[in-house]
């Protein structure tokens, strides 16, 4: 009796399940493992690394300001980085739009570009390429944030938060 590729097939598939049905086989942990509970079981502020920042504008126009959460930003070579732009007031712009440009003092992403554009309430993620040389203490990479009003053609930009903000990498 011939049997086809197909028969073949179905029999291993049932001998495959049968060892696996019946609990003979995978690595069983050598000792149990307790989850650690109450202070212990709290990540220390220390080994957190914050990835995201929230930047928060608020004021009147001409007078907006900003704030950083975390201005320390701690990425690793080929992880995502992002801001996330808060309207704080829904007041700075007196109903112009306005978006928030990131300058970097190196182009971030290996020659191509120094500045990040985000939108109001929205989010943007980027990855800081390997090449990049770093440009603040530690290795990190400085940046600058301002404010952009678009007007007919010519953008007006104004400086919210100084440049000593880092990424350290």
């Amino acid at each position: 009796m011939r049997l086809s590729g197909r028969n073949y097939l179905i029999v291993a598939i049932a001998l495959i399940g049968s060892g696996c049905a019946s609990g003979s086989g995978g690595i069983k942990p050598s000792s149990p493992v307790t989850p650690a509970v109450g202070a212990a079981a709290i990540t220390p502020a220390a080994l957190q690394q914050t990835r995201m920042t929230r930047i928060l504008v608020s004021g009147a126009t001409g007078t907006c300001t900003a704030t950083v959460d975390d201005e320390v930003i701690v990425g690793k070579p080929g992880k995502k980085i992002g801001w996330l732009v808060e309207d704080a007031s829904n007041g700075c712009s007196s109903g112009e739009d306005w978006r928030i440009e990131l300058e970097f003092t190196n182009d971030w992403n290996n020659g191509k570009d120094r500045v990040v554009k985000i939108d109001r309430d929205d989010f943007k993620a980027i990855m800081v390429h390997r090449n990049t040389p770093p440009t603040g203490p530690g290795g990190g990479h400085k940046y600058k944030v301002f404010i952009v009003y678009p007007r007919w053609g010519a953008d007006q930009r104004i400086e919210l938060i100084d440049p000593e903000v880092d990424i350290a990498m």
